[in-house]
């Protein structure tokens, strides 16, 4: 009766000692990137923006500053911290039904 409680112990022991030193496999939340600078320019409407942060290249995807382009465009852009999104409002628009009736219009008429 003594072995096997030493032998519980023991095994108890080891469980525990295997579970403290195992390591979590949780992701830090970072990573590394490579990316490319090459002197970008940004031009809206043929017009060059000039802005202090850097557009960059990395995986073969373009990184412009948001906010310059978007406010080139006559949008604004608000920063919502509590669901981590940027949201970004344009000036009024049609939808795609309105811009079909004036394709069709135009069409119709002649243009």
């Amino acid at each position: 009766m003594r072995q096997r409680a030493r032998m519980i112990a023991l095994l108890s022991l080891l469980v525990f000692l295997v579970w403290v030193v195992t390591p979590v496999g949780a992701a830090d939340g970072t990573k590394t990137l490579k990316a490319i600078f090459r002197n970008l320019q940004i031009v809206v409407n043929g017009k060059t923006l000039i802005s202090d942060k850097e557009p960059f290249i990395v995986d073969g995807v373009t990184y412009v500053p948001i906010r310059l382009v978007s406010e080139a465009t006559g949008a604004t852009v608000d920063w919502d911290g509590a669901q981590g999104r940027v949201i970004i409002t344009t000036k009024a628009t049609m939808d795609q039904a309105q811009i079909d009736k004036i394709k069709q219009e135009s069409y119709q008429q002649g243009y």
